[in-house]
Order: structure tokens, then sequence, then C-alpha cells
């Protein structure tokens, strides 16, 4: 993996430029980095380090950063309820110290799939609207390079298709898979939808029409890069 030579490159030049929202960024991006490629020990050190020197420069997003990396270090040793609880409270606290809207969405992307009440899921999935709906009413396309109109669209009714089949809302499901087919901004995530569709079709009991899914899904699953589409976003 490339990452930590480029990111030990890179890292020093943030600071010489005194771009201290891209030191944090890239700071928090290499503990990600750490946790997921097993060394958590060395992760969580960094979490402690990096929180500390945000708070000592009274940088906010870094602060931010590395609370959310403490979420992502819980869920990666199985600790899912604990992760959302610390990521519940730092998106309250985001929202009280009025945070970018980009920093907000981010933890609410890492909130929604994880083990949340239904009451709790609707919370965010309303607050993910919202954010839809100021660029719709605003004609805007971006809060940044990553957070696209198009992409946040297919998110929130991705996520929300998911949310119909646990109220076992049918009709509101089909509608909202149908709008997130509509935003789907990359062809790969076809298989993402296939697979909610799949779902769809055993709450309805339409067994083969599921199975014929199962299938396609499979088919695809074969193919590594489809993989993440598929259990992502």
């Amino acid at each position: 993996d490339s990452f930590p030579y480029y990111y030990n490159l890179a890292l020093p030049l943030q600071l010489a430029v005194e771009n201290m929202d891209g030191y944090f960024r890239m700071r928090t991006w290499n503990i990600y980095w750490l946790i997921d490629h097993d060394y958590r020990d060395k992760g969580f050190a960094e979490i402690l380090q990096v929180k500390h020197l945000a708070e000592q420069y009274h940088w906010k997003s870094g602060v931010y950063g590395a609370i959310q990396c403490l979420g992502h270090f819980y869920r990666s040793i199985g600790l899912d309820k604990e992760a959302a609880r610390i990521w519940e409270d730092l998106y309250d606290t985001m929202v009280k110290e009025n945070a970018s809207s980009s920093e907000k969405i981010n933890i609410i992307f890492q909130l929604l799939p994880g083990n949340l009440s239904l009451a709790k899921r609707a919370y965010y999935l309303s607050e993910l609207k919202k954010f839809t709906d100021y660029l719709k009413e605003n004609h805007l396309q971006a809060y940044d390079d990553n957070n696209t109109l198009p992409r946040l669209c297919y998110s929130y009714f991705r996520r929300k298709a998911f949310y119909d089949n646990e109220r076992k809302d049918w009709a509101t499901m089909k509608l909202d898979i149908d709008s997130a087919t509509f935003y789907m901004y990359k062809k790969e995530y076809y298989y993402s939808i296939q697979y909610i569709k799949m779902s769809y079709c055993v709450g309805l009991k339409r067994y083969s029409d599921a199975l014929a899914l199962n299938d396609s899904v499979l088919t695809a699953m074969k193919n590594k890069s489809a993989i993440d589409y598929i259990v992502d976003e």
C-alpha cells in the first residue's frame, strides 16, 4: 500500500504552508488507514495525539475528526453501540457549534449503516434530506467535491428504502428505489440497487424474482470492484 509513503511525504508540507485543515484531515486519513490495516493500537494512540493537538490549536475540525475516528475504532472492534453513541454526541455538538455541512454529513454517513432504532434512523434520514433540499432550493450542485447533489440524493433514497423495508412499507419502498435509481451517479451502483430490489421482492413474497436478482448480484460480486458498490455508500 502506497498510502504511508505519500502520507509521510505530504504531511510536513501541510504544516510548512500552515494548511491546518489539510494537516488534520491527512492525520485522520492516516488513523483510518491504521485501523483498517489492523494497526489498532497505533491508530488509537494517534487519535489521542491528534485530539490533544487540535485542542491546543483550537482547531475544531481537527477535534471533530479525531472523535469521528474514535467511533471508527470502536466499530472496528465490534463495539457498534459505543461507536454510534460517540457519533450521535459528536453530531449534536457539531449542530450546536455550527460545524460545516460537509462535516455533519460525514457523521450521518457513519451513523446510517449502523444498528440504529427506527426512530433514530428516521431522524438522521430527515437531517440528510435537509442537506439535499438546501442544495435544490438554492440551485447548488455540491457542498464540496465529495458531497454532490447526485450522491446525497442517491444515498438518501437508498438508505430510505432500507428504512422502508424495516417498516414493511412496500409502496414507499418502491418509490424510494425508483428515486435512488434516478439519482444513481455511478453505473456500478446498479448492483446495489439490485440488492435493494431483492429485499423488496422478498417482502412481497415474490421469491422467484428475488432469486433471479440474487443470482445477478452474486455474479457481480465475482468482480471484486463491484463488491464495494454493493455494500458501501
